[in-house]
């Protein structure tokens, strides 16, 4: 088996060392596999290919080499930002915590082995993160509907138009309840065009920090998410959401459609989070090889 790790993926040089460790994990491990670094930005023929970060219809040297991997290979394995302990997100990408995935980093996409796992490592991440569970809200809440954007041609809002997307659910919202809506930008500051939803009333915006998230979701009654990693934040914090794109891994948890607005699905957590925990992988265990040894006998070699 020929595996290529392709480090000209990474836009930037320190997202590099993720790809090193998995490198030096599976070289140092199998014998019958043979392991080429490539440090251009061209696609090399193999068996799998490893690379860092999502891709987009843009014409940039980092985002041509992955399109042209994920239409060449048969298997990949792509590393991304992390679905649990994400810290403050900033353009640098300052997270040592990684989502790790066969042939994609969506939930709908992507291959995790994380079915029906043990609770094991959810424990562990959870003491290592001091991750507080919360009990599900008490209905008496009434705070209002947050309405979570993403970032414009964002990779995970899957070729939707963020901008129209939020004016449908405002839309929607508004017809099936009074209640306040509050759309929340997200932490990297972009230009969105939300006129059109400030004509519906009670609408207003937030814009989101990391510091006020946890009050946003203590004071909520729902949120409202495309794929958003802060649809997981919100039902970890006990505030329902309505994940509305299976590429979100809050997607079985939650319920789907702004029908359920006014009674959201608030149902037990346990499996969910220790399928979850398998999904995100620290620097360490990447060179221990915990992540490969997790997902290497899902590869046919």
């Amino acid at each position: 088996m020929k595996v290529c790790v392709f480090f000209k993926s990474a836009q930037q040089q320190k997202l590099e060392l993720p790809l090193k460790y998995m490198s030096n994990s599976i070289s140092s491990t199998e014998n019958s596999i043979k392991v080429y670094n490539i440090y251009e930005l061209d696609y090399v023929s193999c068996d799998l290919a490893i690379f860092f970060g999502s891709w987009k219809n843009r014409d940039r040297p980092h985002h041509n080499l992955k399109r042209k991997i994920v239409s060449s290979v048969e298997n990949f394995i792509v590393i991304e930002t992390p679905i649990i302990g994400r810290g403050k997100v900033t353009n640098s990408l300052d997270d040592e915590w990684f989502r790790i995935g066969i042939n994609g980093f969506l939930n709908h996409t992507g291959n995790f082995n994380n079915k029906d796992c043990k609770n094991k490592r959810w424990q562990e991440i959870k003491k290592k993160f001091e991750i507080d569970l919360k009990p599900w809200r008490d209905n008496s809440n009434n705070g209002p509907i947050v309405l979570v954007l993403q970032l414009p041609g964002d990779a995970s809002m899957c070729n939707i138009d963020v901008n129209k997307w939020a004016l449908f659910c405002v839309k929607t919202i508004r017809s099936l309840t009074s209640r306040k809506i509050l759309i929340r930008k997200p932490q990297l500051e972009r230009n969105f065009q939300l006129s059109e939803c400030l004509k519906y009333s009670d609408v207003s915006i937030q814009s989101g920090t990391y510091e006020n998230k946890i009050q946003t979701f203590e004071s909520a009654w729902v949120t409202v998410t495309f794929s958003s990693v802060m649809g997981v934040e919100s039902i970890i914090n006990g505030c329902p959401t309505i994940a509305m794109h299976p590429a979100s891994f809050a997607y079985e948890i939650s319920s789907n459609s702004l029908d359920e607005i006014e009674k959201p699905k608030m149902p037990n957590r346990s499996q969910w989070l220790n399928n979850l925990s398998y999904t995100t992988w620290s620097l360490n265990e990447i060179k221990k090889g915990l992540p490969w040894k997790h997902l290497r006998n899902l590869l046919k070699y």
